[in-house]
């Protein structure tokens, strides 16, 4: 049963083991104790809530699921892994103004789906992109764009959706953020961040930046024009999702789901046969670009061993 199998799946965290101390020996821990500013009793208990938590849902396998509502969330939902800021810190976008609620309800997403999502993203970000723990750059760089956003959307499925992404993110992901930018602030913003304020730790609340308008020159100080979209200030005319980490991002979950046999979920929420065929095109169209860019030596290896698949 389920129940057997949890309690049996041991993470990598865990599976590490503790010093003669009782202290955690995988590196990550270190971000723990950090964060609890090297408290050590608050960190050890922060730690063992994490573990059961990737323990429960199975975290450290993520990438290995085949992830079927991808596609749909990508448009019911925009965000992006833009790429690396000047100091190297890869960059996440998100935009909940351009948020598609009934897209997301014909499809027969639900909240539940969005999170997993929103795990699966960052686990790519740390499995993948930044796969040593330790590296001073395994951060992200946040834009939060509030363009669009409403104050009627800060209820019911919104809010509940951005409630817990910023709790999973600062409960599981300690020491993850460099800065949260957040730009297009509406009017309303201050009175309804005190709803989300409340959930949020000292440390990000320090990492925050809040602009209305005229935030370009910030931006282009952190991030070089090249990468930079031009809608905020940069020359970048790429879509969000032909910029290499999104398209390594759509290859990771393509060649997951045909190894599972597994189909995309399409806009009724029933398997689309079509989506599954265009996501199949794409895997194999970036298989050829990667085969080019190899030289001779390199052929042996293969594009799942560049992409990385290490535990972290």
């Amino acid at each position: 049963s389920q129940s057997e199998d949890d309690k049996a799946y041991t993470c990598e965290w865990r599976k590490a083991g503790v010093d003669e101390n009782g202290i955690p020996r995988h590196p990550a821990f270190q971000r723990f104790l950090i964060g609890e500013n090297n408290v050590m009793d608050v960190a050890l208990k922060r730690w063992e809530v994490s573990c059961s938590w990737r323990e429960s849902k199975v975290v450290d396998e993520i990438m290995e699921q085949p992830h079927v509502n991808f596609e749909i969330i990508k448009k019911a939902y925009p965000s992006c892994l833009l790429g690396r800021s000047k100091k190297g810190f890869p960059i996440y976008i998100e935009r909940p103004g351009e948020i598609d609620l009934q897209m997301l309800r014909d499809a027969k997403i639900t909240l539940e789906d969005l999170l997993w999502h929103y795990v699966y993203t960052t686990e790519f970000a740390w499995q993948v992109i930044e796969p040593q723990e330790g590296n001073p750059t395994a951060k992200f760089f946040t834009i939060l764009d509030l363009k669009g956003v409403k104050l009627f959307d800060l209820v019911g499925d919104a809010i509940a959706f951005l409630k817990n992404a910023v709790s999973i993110s600062q409960d599981h992901y300690p020491e993850r953020g460099s800065k949260i930018f957040i730009i297009n602030a509406p009017f309303f913003f201050k009175r309804a961040f005190t709803l989300v304020k409340p959930f949020m730790a000292e440390a990000t609340l320090e990492k925050m930046e809040v602009h209305a308008k005229n935030f370009h020159q910030a931006l282009l100080k952190d991030i070089d024009a090249d990468v930079l979209p031009k809608r905020y200030g940069g020359n970048s005319e790429e879509s969000d999702d032909n910029v290499p980490f999104e398209r390594l991002l759509r290859y990771t979950v393509g060649t997951r789901l045909l190894k599972s046999g597994a189909v995309l979920t399409g806009a009724d929420g029933e398997p689309d046969e079509q989506s599954t065929d265009a996501l199949k095109r794409f895997v194999a169209e970036f298989e050829k670009e990667q085969a080019k860019q190899l030289t001779p030596e390199d052929s042996q290896g293969t594009i799942t061993e560049s992409i990385g698949t290490d535990d972290n």
